[in-house]
C-alpha cells in the first residue's frame, strides 16, 4: 500500500494516513487481474508492534480538519444511535435463533428474560470492543457465526433436562452458554498470543463457503418460524415436506409474506444504493408503516395481538430480574462435558471470516480492494 487516501466530506480536503508503509500484495493484485498467484504476502500492513504503538500513543483515526472535539463526539454519538437501531432487532433475532427450542417458550416470563440477556451480552461485547480494541475507529458487534453452535448447546441441554424443573433447565443452559463464550474468548486470545491465526489459510474455501451458506439457511429457518408461528427446523431435511406444507397454509403464508417482502426490499435497496442511513432508515420505516396501515384499517393493539401480528403482552419485570436464573446450585454440571465437541466446532468457526478475508481468491476481498480508496503496488 503506497498511500491510503480519504476525503473529508465536511471540508472536501484530502488527508493521508502516515502509518502505512509500502508493501507488496501480489496475491491480491493477481486476484484483481484474474490471475492466479501462489506467492505469499511478504509482510502485514500493520504489524503487532505498529498496533501496540498506536494503542499506547492513544492516537485515533485522522480527525477531519475543522472538526472540534464537540463535533467529533456528536458524530460518534450519532453513529452509535444508528448502529443501535440496526443492531437491536438483530439481537432479538439472535435470541430467537439461540433459544428456538420449545422448552424456552412454554413459560411467558422466560423468553423475554432471555432476550434481555442477549441484549445485555451485546452491550458488554460492544463496551469491551470500544474500550480495549487497538482500532479505535472500528465498531464491533456480535456475529452470527456462532449462533448455530449456541443454539445446539441450548437445545441439547433442554432435551437433557426435560424431566427437571424450569429453574434447573434455565440455570444449566445459561451457565453453560456463558461459560462457553467466555472460554471461547480466552481461547482466541491465546491463539493470537501464540501467533497461530496463520493456520486459517489452511481451511479450504469450499468448506468455509458451505458453512456460511448453512448459517444463512439456519437464520432463514428461524426467521420463517418467528413470522409464521410454525416450528421450522428442516427445510431441506427429512421433514422438509411436512414443514413446507405447514408454511404454505393460508394463515402461515399470510403472516410470512410481508416479512419476506420487506427482506427482499432491503436486500435490493442495499445492493443498489450505498448510504449509511439507508438500512437504519428502512428498519425504522417498516414498523412505522405497519402501524400506520393498521391504524388506517381500524385495528387496535388487542386485535393485532389476537391475529398474531404482534407479540402478546409480557409481564413487567425489573431489568435485573433476568439474572435470577443464574443459580449455580441448580446447575447440572455433569452435562457440560458433553458440549465440548460443539464448543470446539464453534472455536473453529470463528476463523471463517479471517479465512475469507485472507484468501486472495475471495470475491469479497477482490471487490473490497477494487472499490476502496487504496492504491495497490
Amino acid at each position: 500500500i503506497t498511500r491510503s487516501v480519504g476525503r473529508d466530506v465536511s471540508s472536501g480536503r484530502m488527508h493521508t494516513s502516515p502509518r502505512l508503509r509500502k508493501v507488496d500484495f501480489p496475491m491480491e493484485q493477481a486476484a484483481l487481474n484474474g490471475k492466479a498467484s501462489t506467492r505469499p504476502l511478504r509482510e502485514p500492513l500493520l504489524t503487532r508492534d505498529d498496533q501496540e504503538a498506536g494503542a499506547a500513543s492513544g492516537s485515533g483515526p485522522p480527525r477531519p480538519s475543522g472538526d472540534t472535539a464537540y463535533t467529533t463526539h456528536l458524530k460518534a454519538a450519532m453513529y452509535g444511535v444508528i448502529n443501535a437501531v440496526v443492531v437491536a432487532p438483530v439481537m432479538v433475532g439472535f435470541a430467537a435463533i439461540i433459544f428456538r427450542h420449545p422448552a424456552f417458550h412454554t413459560d411467558p416470563a422466560v423468553y423475554p428474560a432471555l432476550v434481555k440477556l442477549v441484549l445485555f451480552s451485546s452491550m458488554v461485547h460492544q463496551a469491551s470492543f470500544s474500550a480495549f480494541s487497538s482500532l479505535p475507529f472500528s465498531i464491533g458487534q456480535v456475529q452470527d457465526a456462532g449462533l448455530i453452535f449456541l443454539s445446539k448447546m441450548a437445545s441439547d441441554l433442554a432435551d437433557a433436562t426435560a424431566d427437571d424443573s424450569q429453574q434447573v433447565r434455565m440455570a444449566t443452559v445459561l451457565v453453560a452458554l456463558s461459560s462457553s463464550t467466555l472460554l471461547l474468548g480466552l481461547a482466541l486470545m491465546l491463539t493470537g498470543r501464540l501467533r497461530l491465526a496463520v493456520l486459517v489459510q489452511y481451511l479450504p474455501l469450499p468448506v468455509v463457503g458451505g458453512y456460511l451458506a448453512f448459517i444463512g439457511l439456519y437464520c432463514l429457518e428461524a426467521g420463517l418460524a418467528l413470522m409464521s408461528g410454525v416450528q421450522v427446523t428442516s427445510l431441506l431435511g427429512p421433514d422438509a415436506l411436512a414443514e413446507w406444507s405447514e408454511l404454505l397454509q393460508p394463515a402461515a403464508l399470510l403472516a410470512t409474506l410481508p416479512g419476506v417482502a420487506c427482506g427482499l426490499a432491503m436486500l435490493l435497496a442495499l445492493s443498489r444504493y450505498d448510504h449509511f442511513l439507508l438500512l437504519p432508515g428502512m428498519l425504522l420505516a417498516i414498523p412505522l408503516a405497519f402501524f400506520l396501515v393498521a391504524l388506517a384499517a381500524g385495528y387496535d393493539l388487542d386485535q393485532l395481538r389476537d391475529a398474531g401480528w404482534i407479540a402478546p403482552p409480557q409481564p413487567a419485570a425489573p431489568p435485573l430480574e433476568a439474572f435470577r436464573f443464574f443459580r449455580l446450585e441448580l446447575v447440572r454440571w455433569e452435562l457440560l462435558p458433553s458440549l465440548l465437541p460443539t464448543w470446539f466446532g464453534m472455536y473453529i468457526s470463528t476463523f471463517e471470516l479471517a479465512t475469507v478475508l485472507a484468501n486472495p481468491y475471495s470475491p469479497r476481498l477482490a471487490t473490497a480492494l477494487a472499490n476502496s480508496n487504496t492504491h495497490t503496488d
